[in-house]
């Protein structure tokens, strides 16, 4: 599918034609179980995402399928995404320091001697 010019995508969003880009999921997203699935809905109720599972763990393992747990827990996050992705990219891992290149390979020993006296 190629992309549409900005002069295309206007006219069509002024003839009513939605076009994938238009689309929006707005927030929050809530997860509301059925009876074999859990359903991730937008704000207006439409349907994001499904996760489907088995309560019965030993069938679910069987079927190679996921655990009501499991399915509870990805919906669960999956409906985090909106507020997740609405806050600016933070770095999780500092920048190495240029004066310092052995700043990240910092290792530490720490050994307790007083639990077992026989290591010296």
């Amino acid at each position: 599918m190629r992309a549409l010019g900005p002069r295309e995508a206007q006219a069509r969003a002024a003839a009513g034609v939605r076009t994938v880009s238009s689309r929006r999921f707005p927030a929050p997203w809530s997860v509301r179980e059925l009876e074999q699935a859990f359903r991730i809905e937008d704000a207006n109720g439409q349907a994001v995402a499904y996760t489907y599972f088995r309560r019965d763990e030993n069938e679910a393992r069987q079927a190679n399928v996921l655990t009501w747990d499991e399915a509870r827990r990805i919906a669960a996050n999956i409906a985090k995404m909106p507020s997740l992705l609405s806050h600016p990219p933070r770095h999780i891992v500092e920048p190495m320091p240029k004066d310092d290149p052995w700043a990240l390979i910092e290792c530490h020993y720490v050994a307790d001697h007083s639990a077992n006296s026989s290591v010296r």
